[in-house]
């Protein structure tokens, strides 16, 4: 064993894996973290949920985890002709050219679901879009990333005024690209990941609390899983290949989780006991926002999908509750 491996941890690995693009450090593979690896797994079950901060150390697994989401989600159906990954089942999120082209069987295709990463100093048009001389729209990250994920890696150092817009953007679920007389809109209904390590500096406390889930991340101090990290992390360096294929049948077993949850989820309802629950816990912490609301009823029937079933039990809110309000309810007690 190394001498120094407090210091061997996810933070290397990360860079690793974006070095080799063939390969993604298995989500499963992960030591610990069962908060955030819960959280992923919501969004990933119900795409609604639009957004999930993780704040926490550098080596705890944030970017590791977050990247390895695109191994376990499922594929999306959409037209050959739509650069925005456009669900011609719902007709109130169309692209302008899915709106103006009659898309026919033929030309529906099946693509992975989108995962854009968005580092720090990415530029304006790369984000949102730009045009062509001839009027062309060049589709930005959040076009590409409709109905699927975007990574902001370190988002506490990032402009805050960007992470408001991407998150009022996605409250929309709408964006109108526009350069002077020319413009375009496309559906923008994507999931915000931000991970974050508030030592290298802060964020505005208002911000994080527009994000519909937070978890936080701490280093594993317990020797036998430090051990087990430097085992997983150095095997999979050894060999990715080798690693993956013994984490191959639980990853494909979360993967039919997801898919069999994704499913589920329109037919997800939650009765009227588990309802009073949700409506009593947000009053009791003097929470009356409605969109605090709608990100505890989507949290709770993810919840309930993951867990083979489409009728949200009390158990399945209080399962949640941290997630979606702890925050809120920390800020509200430090007053």
């Amino acid at each position: 064993m190394h001498e120094d491996n407090d210091n061997l941890d996810f933070e290397d690995l990360s860079k690793f894996n974006k070095k080799k693009d063939k390969f993604f450090f298995p989500f499963t593979g992960i030591v610990g973290q069962q908060a955030m690896k819960k959280g992923l797994i919501l969004v990933s079950a119900n795409p609604r949920i639009s957004s999930i901060a993780i704040i926490g150390e550098n080596g705890t697994g944030k970017v590791t985890a977050s990247m390895g989401l695109q191994a376990l989600l499922p594929d999306l159906e959409i037209s050959t002709h739509c650069s925005s990954n456009c669900d011609h089942s719902n007709k109130l999120f169309l692209c302008d050219i899915c709106k103006e082209i009659e898309t026919k069987e033929d030309d529906i295709v099946q693509i992975p679901t989108s995962f854009m990463i968005l580092p720090v100093g990415t530029s304006k048009e790369r984000i949102f879009g730009t045009f062509e001389k001839d009027g062309t729209f060049v589709p930005g990250l959040i076009s590409i990333a409709n109905r699927g994920y975007i990574l902001m890696e370190r988002a506490n150092l990032q402009d805050e005024d960007l992470i408001k817009t991407l998150l009022d953007i996605r409250s929309t679920g709408l964006y109108t690209c526009k350069k002077g007389e020319m413009s375009f809109t496309h559906p923008a209904q994507f999931t915000l990941i931000a991970t974050m390590n508030l030592s290298e500096g802060e964020m505005d406390e208002d911000i994080i609390r527009q994000f519909q889930l937070v978890v936080h991340t701490r280093s594993i101090k317990d020797i036998e899983e430090r051990i087990e990290i430097v085992r997983r992390v150095e095997s999979f360096k050894e060999d990715p290949d080798e690693f993956l294929e013994k984490n191959k049948r639980e990853l494909d077993g979360l993967k039919i989780v997801i898919d069999n949850s994704r499913k589920l989820l329109e037919r997800a309802d939650i009765p009227s006991k588990s309802m009073d629950a949700i409506i009593n816990i947000l009053k009791d912490n003097d929470i009356d926002i409605p969109k605090m609301r709608d990100a505890m009823v989507e949290a709770t029937k993810a919840n309930t999908v993951i867990n083979d079933s489409t009728w949200a039990s009390i158990e399945d809110v209080a399962e949640i509750v941290d997630m979606v309000l702890g925050h809120h309810i920390e800020k509200g007690q430090s007053k």
